[in-house]
């Protein structure tokens, strides 16, 4: 371990000072990444580590991203920026860049070290940090007396961040079984798997200890949950299954659903929503990715609009509530002015709350970045900014009319939270973080491009048991 930390982080063990090894965590991407970097985080605490800022660490963690050729640039960029902290710092870069190209960034620096999936990250992180164990709760400076809290696990004068501690992004699967043309996720991941419904169950019920009050259920294909529970009464159970169990397990926490393929919108998912009493949030995220029937062909998506338009009717028949969201993607191979403007009457007509805007990227390895109509950027360009435009005018919308309406709420950071329809809400600054309360909408405002509610929330007092 580097000299310059082993002030900071010495402890007594048997009345012996010993310094404790010191890591920090980077992600990259989206949810899978962060939750992976959540798991090497708390083995790496259990074997006896603590957590804190780049800055500090004697060992840097980045779970990198490949899903854009600008996304693996990022992850590059991140790891050379971690690298010049100090001539001493250490890198280990795991994740999907490194499952498509690991000695492409093992060459960056000798410094640099790779692992593909978290638990091999987490082996890694041990051997690195002078650990010892598999993150059972040993160290190589004397065994650890009882748990480490997180907040326990932090050092520096670092704090975790307030989103660390009231949402949690819980893995339920990895992998994808999909042959969607411009993604190489699937090649970086591997095939579809589900983890086990007992460690689900588990990291659910030790996130509720922990106070959390928001889980999100995060996967590659999360519809594609199924697991051998062991109960005599079920062989496997789906995601609707999964969920209801969850719900009957945990008693405080809302979930909240990540990212769903339009076809696992199913009438069984939708209706355990409903009757959830709102411990389910009624905000479905439904990647469109384009509103053309013949470039949603030659993406290799398994819905056209007709079927992307009959499970969003559906969903809304039982949810009248449901926040939708989608992502879309601009200037894929071929796009013509008259697809994409089928795509801009689509959303339209679909009313998403929200839409996240991709440009194309040519993604090497996959069937797309073959193709020979690709699109200029500046075209691109032109076709994101008004689809973004057109986004804001959608969210505003939404917003309008869920005025006067009533949600429940949770404050991730002073004056800020989000409701279960996944808006940003501004209230009360005296409210703290952990707060999970019903406010009602009173207005909205605007700062910049963000817009977000303003509520009647005054007093911790409203507090929901």
């Amino acid at each position: 371990m580097s000299d310059m930390n082993t002030e900071l982080y010495n402890v007594a063990f048997d009345g012996a000072a010993v310094a404790r090894p010191a890591f920090a965590i980077h992600y990259l991407g989206c949810k899978i990444s962060q939750a992976d970097s959540e798991l090497i985080a708390a083995g790496l605490v259990s074997a006896g580590a603590i957590r804190t800022t780049p800055e500090l660490a004697d060992l840097i963690i980045i779970t990198t991203c490949t899903v854009t050729a600008e996304a693996e640039s990022k992850t590059r960029k991140a790891i050379r920026s971690m690298l010049a902290l100090h001539s001493s710092k250490q890198v280990l870069a795991s994740g999907c860049a490194i499952a498509i190209a690991a000695e492409r960034f093992a060459a960056i620096d000798s410094r640099v070290s790779t692992a593909k999936e978290w638990p091999e990250a987490l082996s890694r992180a041990i051997e690195l940090l002078g650990l010892v164990g598999d993150g059972a709760g040993a160290w190589a400076g004397g065994a650890i007396a009882g748990g480490v809290t997180a907040d326990d696990a932090w050092a520096g004068g670092a704090t975790i961040p307030a989103a660390e501690r009231t949402r949690y992004n819980l893995k339920i699967q990895d992998g994808c079984n999909g042959h969607c043309t411009f993604c190489i996720v699937a090649h970086a991941r591997g095939p579809a798997r589900s983890e086990l419904e007992s460690d689900i169950i588990s990291r659910a019920q030790e996130a509720e200890a922990r106070g959390t009050l928001e889980i999100v259920l995060t996967g590659v294909n999360l519809g594609s949950y199924r697991c051998q529970t062991g109960r005599t009464d079920d062989t496997q159970s789906d995601l609707t299954r999964l969920m209801q169990t969850l719900l009957e397990v945990t008693d405080k926490p809302r979930f909240r659903l990540s990212s769903l393929e339009p076809n696992d919108a199913t009438d069984d998912l939708n209706a355990l929503i409903a009757s959830s009493k709102g411990r389910v949030c009624a905000h479905l995220h439904l990647p469109l990715q384009s509103g053309s029937d013949r470039i949603l062909a030659a993406m290799g998506r398994p819905y056209d609009t007709a079927a992307y338009y009959e499970r969003v009717a559906a969903a809304r028949k039982q949810l009248p509530r449901l926040a939708l969201s989608t992502d879309v993607i601009v200037g894929f191979p071929g796009e013509s002015e008259a697809d994409f403007q089928e795509t801009l009457d689509f959303c339209r007509e679909m009313a998403f709350m929200r839409i996240h805007v991709f440009r194309y990227s040519a993604r090497t390895g996959t069937p797309a970045a073959e193709l020979h109509d690709q699109i200029a950027p500046a075209i691109k360009r032109e076709r994101s900014a008004r689809l973004s435009q057109l986004a804001d005018e959608l969210a505003q919308a939404d917003i309008v009319r869920r005025l006067g309406t009533t949600e429940q709420v949770l404050v991730e950071v002073p004056g800020r939270a989000h409701s279960e329809s996944y808006h940003l809400v501004s209230l009360d600054s005296q409210i703290p973080p952990g707060t999970l309360l019903s406010v009602q909408f009173t207005g909205y405002q605007t700062k910049g491009k963000q817009i977000m509610f303003v509520t009647n929330a005054h007093h911790p007092s409203s507090q929901i048991s």
